[in-house]
């Protein structure tokens, strides 16, 4: 694998699933399938993970969970885990830590040998009953932090932090590995209607398609925040790449 690997850094699972969609993301990596709700937390896991980090599982406190017995929580990292037992309902939780750190062998790989890595997430929104301290933080401190803790992932420094805002503000952010962009639709107009084939579902995976091919072409911070204007920029400002693009069905029912 050589040229720019884009990874998802949540903080939810839709990220993920546009990415395999849309064909950019092959193999999995250990932030597609959680809720990392508050970005200084998910460093941490990231920093201290071990086989043993997922031992802290309590069963989920977010109601939506109220009726699942296999929808995880750990509160030291403020994330959830509601997919560990979709492929095998007999997993234990030892082989979801191997699992896991099967997952972080196969990111770290695949960045070495990348020429760049972006790094995108989404801010979390308060979707579910989250205390607000338990809801998205970019402080300076925390950003300080990411460019450590990312860097000893990537193996080098050669990466971008992607910020992409859903419905919530975000200050900006004054640090050289860190692009930031309104993202104009939520990745989850990819996943929630039923039948790919309906117009709103198979148009996200346009936007998301038109709007990410730029940035796997980036090979710097600069270009990664030049190539943003894909998932952010109104209709008239769009290039002219995406200028086919129905805009007005997309949004229908969610003005």
């Amino acid at each position: 694998m050589s040229g720019t690997l884009i990874v998802s850094m949540g903080y939810n699972c839709y990220v993920s699933w546009t990415l395999r969609k849309i064909g950019v993301q092959k193999g999995s990596y250990p932030i597609d399938w959680v809720n990392s709700f508050r970005f200084s937390r998910l460093l941490d896991f990231i920093d201290e993970f071990s086989i043993d980090s997922l031992k802290g599982f309590e069963p989920s406190p977010i109601d939506a969970d109220a009726a699942s017995a296999t929808s995880y929580y750990i509160p030291r990292y403020g994330m959830r885990f509601p997919h560990e037992h979709d492929v095998n309902p007999e997993i234990s939780i030892r082989e979801i830590g191997e699992r896991y750190a099967r997952r972080f062998d196969r990111l770290r790989a695949h960045c070495k040998v990348a020429s760049h890595v972006v790094f995108l997430r989404t801010n979390a929104v308060r979707t579910y009953n989250l205390a607000p301290e338990d809801v998205d933080e970019y402080s300076p401190d925390v950003i300080l932090k990411a460019g450590r803790v990312l860097g000893d992932l990537a193996g080098h420094n050669r990466f971008t932090l992607a910020i992409l805002r859903e419905r919530l503000a975000v200050p900006p952010i004054d640090a050289p590995f860190v692009a930031q962009a309104d993202l104009l639709v939520p990745f989850e107009n990819g996943f929630y209607d039923a039948d790919v084939s309906q117009p709103r579902k198979s148009d996200a995976f346009d936007f998301f398609r038109s709007g990410l091919t730029p940035i796997q072409k980036a090979t710097s911070t600069a270009e990664v925040k030049k190539a943003l204007v894909g998932l952010s920029a109104t209709p008239p400002t769009r290039p002219d790449r995406a200028l086919g693009f129905r805009w007005r069905d997309l949004f229908q029912g969610h003005q």
